[in-house]
């Protein structure tokens, strides 16, 4: 389950910079 929230998090993360560069 831990992982998986991680991975979630991380993902939305990488969106976000992606989005802002």
């Amino acid at each position: 389950m831990l992982m998986v929230s991680t991975s979630m998090e991380g993902f939305k993360n990488t969106r976000r910079s992606s989005s802002i560069i």
